[in-house]
């Protein structure tokens, strides 16, 4: 039988008159469950994984008013950037797509919206004492229109 074909389910009733045979739940093929359940899993797990990250560099943005350095080749920036980027795709999962999640991909969600918190924080924190906001350059230059965090003329992690 192929995967594709939405499976059909009985519920049996008999009276005195007439047997009857009423169809309660028609869905997909337990393959197709799994399958949706490994998307989910993976999912949260890049999830889970990115959120040490994208807290990493928060704390670099705001001790440095710069993300993380780049690292050997580009790697550790790269890595930063995709990070960011998974967590903004979760929160907007979470926000337009009303589907149920469940397992790590829930906790993934949840703490992707703690992280967005957290980064919105970051910024007013910056704004408020230093009354700059981080530029990211490679994107979008907004220089031009409101004062940017130079990270040259921050202290360093360690005050270097």
């Amino acid at each position: 039988m192929p995967t594709n074909v939405p499976q059909e389910h009985y519920v049996e009733s008999q009276s005195i008159y007439k047997r009857q045979r009423t169809i309660v739940y028609m869905g997909k093929s337990e393959e197709g469950l799994s399958n949706e359940s490994n998307l989910g899993n993976i999912l949260g797990s890049v999830g889970a994984i990115s959120q040490p990250i994208v807290w990493i560099s928060l704390c670099f943005v705001a001790t440095t008013c710069g993300g993380l350095p780049a690292g050997p080749f580009g790697l550790l920036g790269a890595l930063e950037g995709l990070a960011y980027l998974s967590v903004v795709g979760l929160v907007i999962k979470r926000i337009f797509i009303r589907d149920k999640a469940s397992g790590i991909l829930e906790t993934a969600e949840n703490l992707s919206l703690l992280t967005l918190g957290a980064s919105l924080l970051v910024l007013a924190s910056l704004i408020a004492q230093q009354g700059c906001i981080p530029n990211a350059k490679p994107l979008l230059d907004y220089s031009n229109y409101v004062k940017v965090c130079n990270a040259e003329e921050v202290p360093g992690l360690f005050g270097g």
